[in-house]
């Protein structure tokens, strides 16, 4: 953790200060047990912000084939502009690609969560732009123009 006691703001510079990989593997293990306890029954690892390259892939995929997730970190990421219709930036996109979001309201709760690189504000804006991009009806109608189809990402085979 970062001096004031909160995850590092990104993977780079937990990487630039020096970690254990045992005890970010525990903090895994102890989140995966924690969603469990909640109710929760996860199907698949996902590395937030690309943390795997720190030295975590291999540590990550032996965790994942244990605790029965699939986890697919070589599939490569898509990002969209959030523009009125993606059908081109999809049709480019190499398939299965992967693409990641993180749809929220514009809250005063979701104006908190600013970190290294951005306010929160920004953060809460562009998480609100991201809810609206999904929910929009033309998104189906472009990933169909496309000829692509969209699934979950435990659709995937592991």
């Amino acid at each position: 953790v970062a001096e004031q006691g909160a995850f590092t703001a990104s993977p780079a510079e937990l990487r630039e200060r020096g970690f254990c990989p045992d005890e970010a593997m525990r903090e895994v293990a102890s989140q995966l047990e924690y969603a469990r306890q909640c109710g929760l029954e996860p199907d698949y690892l996902d590395e937030h912000m690309g943390g795997a390259w720190i030295g975590l892939a291999d540590r990550l995929r032996d965790f994942a084939r244990r605790e029965g997730l699939r986890y697919r970190p070589e599939l490569p990421g898509i990002a969209f502009t959030h523009r009125e219709c993606v059908a081109d930036e999809l049709a480019a996109a190499p398939s299965p690609a992967l693409a990641v979001f993180h749809p929220s309201h514009d809250t005063g709760e979701m104006r908190l969560v600013g970190n290294g690189e951005a306010t929160g504000a920004a953060v809460a804006a562009e998480r609100d732009a991201e809810r609206r991009f999904l929910t929009d009806p033309r998104l189906a109608a472009c990933v169909e123009r496309a000829d692509r189809l969209s699934v979950r990402y435990s659709d995937l085979a592991a």
